[in-house]
């Protein structure tokens, strides 16, 4: 069996060499956001005297350069393939074999990442370097734990929602909720310390008391459900350990046990689900 999941291994590997460049391309992205999420928290951070939800300048820096190393790493579309596989019909393929559906799309996606690493890999030494002035070797330790387990996340996550069209026709729906808890919850599209630490004082002098009143208590329960879903283990522990956001050893523990965790849990769930879906499948394609 292990001789099959390395036969998807390679293909994959395979695969990917061939597409190169449409990888760089797509991967070019990501850095078209970093560049305008360094220029719009410079900007931010000028027009006010004190460090923004308790971050200082160069640790919310950081945080954007290393998340986008982070993003590289992390990044996959899983679900999309597996929605695809059910709409044409492939997905009898892997079930005509005597092999996990849930490893076999990891295999998959190891052959895919180890391209992306070769491609991308000096630019996430550069973005590594830019922040290393201030970190532990502790924390260089932690920090390549966390990102270990935020790649077992990230795909966990993506293979979940790609559980979704064993029961859904279209999954285009799906993917853009997902897109939006992971950019939400995640810390991709703000640092989570936004919610946690949210000062309603900022927005007195254009937003009416009223409405304050009822953002205010939104936006905390957000932070309290982004310190409990497993999306934060994907981009904002690692980091936020790396960047210094996350610095007192009980935190950095706390945030490891976090994805562990939710690494367990999701694994195991998403084996059950998907033994449990497989015997109601319907193929629109074949």
């Amino acid at each position: 069996m292990m001789q099959s999941y390395i036969g998807y291994f390679r293909a994959s590997y395979k695969e990917a060499v061939v597409y190169r460049f449409r990888l760089l391309f797509m991967l070019m992205s990501p850095l078209v956001l970093m560049i305008v999420q360094y220029f719009l928290w410079n900007s931010l951070y000028d027009s006010t005297a004190e460090p923004l939800f308790g971050i200082a300048r160069e640790q919310y820096i950081n945080y954007v350069f290393v998340g986008l190393a982070i993003g590289y790493l992390t990044a996959n579309m899983v679900d999309l393939f597996i929605a695809d596989d059910i709409k044409t019909g492939m997905i009898t393929s892997i079930y005509s074999r005597p092999v996990s559906h849930m490893f076999t799309w990891f295999a998959k996606f190891l052959g895919g990442k180890i391209v992306e690493l070769v491609i991308v890999f000096p630019l996430i030494i550069v973005l590594l370097y830019l922040g290393s002035d201030s970190i532990t070797t502790s924390a260089v330790v932690a920090f390549s734990a966390s990102t270990v387990m935020a790649i077992f996340l990230a795909f966990l996550i993506n293979y979940l929602f790609g559980l979704m069209s064993f029961v859904t026709t279209n999954y285009w729906g799906v993917m853009f909720l997902k897109g939006s808890l992971i950019a939400i919850f995640s810390g991709q599209l703000i640092a989570l310390d936004a919610f946690q630490h949210f000062d309603s004082s900022l927005l007195e002098s254009v937003v009416p008391g009223r409405v304050i009143d009822i953002v205010g208590p939104f936006i905390a329960f957000v932070g309290y459900l982004s310190d409990v879903l497993p999306f934060k283990g994907i981009f904002y522990i690692p980091s936020g350990i790396y960047s210094g956001i996350i610095s007192s050893q009980y935190e950095i523990y706390r945030g490891l046990v976090h994805q562990l965790t939710w690494v367990l849990v999701l694994g195991i769930s998403a084996f059950v689900i998907e033994k449990k879906l497989k015997d109601n499948l319907v193929v629109l394609g074949g």
